[in-house]
């Protein structure tokens, strides 16, 4: 691991450091957009206004191959770029 430096992301976290110190200044930045954490493999986090919506490993199936498998939403939804929600 290389020795922490810069605060690259401005979060006032030296980065290479703890993944929870790197989303916890996401947090109280009120961070918007996609972090990604290495570590055994890739886990990207999604952000809105310092709220995480989506973390997925880079070995997870797509959110929208989930949602499809397991019946939340169908291939001509996905293609259109739709869900329904009732």
């Amino acid at each position: 691991m290389a020795a922490p430096s810069s605060d690259t992301l401005g979060f006032g976290v030296l980065v290479p450091g703890p993944g929870w110190m790197v989303l916890d200044a996401a947090r109280e930045q009120q961070f918007t957009g996609e972090l990604v954490l290495i570590a055994d493999e890739a886990v990207r986090v999604y952000f809105e206004r310092g709220r995480i919506y989506l973390a997925e490993r880079a070995s997870d199936t797509s959110l929208a191959e989930r949602l499809v498998e397991t019946g939340a939403l169908t291939d001509e939804q996905l293609a259109y770029g739709r869900l329904d929600i009732a």
